[in-house]
């Protein structure tokens, strides 16, 4: 089937085309983090990093998420792969690292609620 040509040749060139991806989305990347003291210079290159190691991490979760639907059934998809397939999305997208950031902030102030309740 021509899908599985697609997939093996993706799968062949994923490094080439994760890595360049990855740079890209570093270099474009429309998350920004904001650090209260840090230089305009050091914020932009934090940033840039950060989003090339959360690119990385997203090419890498799509990765293993299709390598496992490839030899799988569909019907075998746990909460597991739904979570490594979002992670994937949302890194490939560019928002991995923003969304960790509310996510830890979230839990942070549920955690001080539940503290001053005590």
């Amino acid at each position: 089937m021509l899908t599985e040509k697609i997939v093996k040749v993706f799968l062949e060139q994923f490094f080439w085309i994760s890595l360049l991806s990855s740079l890209l989305l570093a270099w474009f990347s429309p998350a920004r983090i904001k650090f209260g003291d840090q230089y305009e210079k050091h914020q932009r290159y934090f940033n840039m990093w950060i989003n090339f190691v959360s690119g990385t991490i997203g090419w890498f979760s799509l990765y293993v998420f299709i390598s496992y639907f490839n030899v799988s059934n569909a019907l075998n998809l746990s909460f597991n792969h739904i979570l490594l397939l979002v992670m994937g999305v949302l890194g490939l997208t560019g928002m991995l690292p923003k969304t960790l950031v509310n996510l830890l902030n979230a839990i942070e102030n549920i955690v001080q609620k539940a503290a001053n309740k005590l």
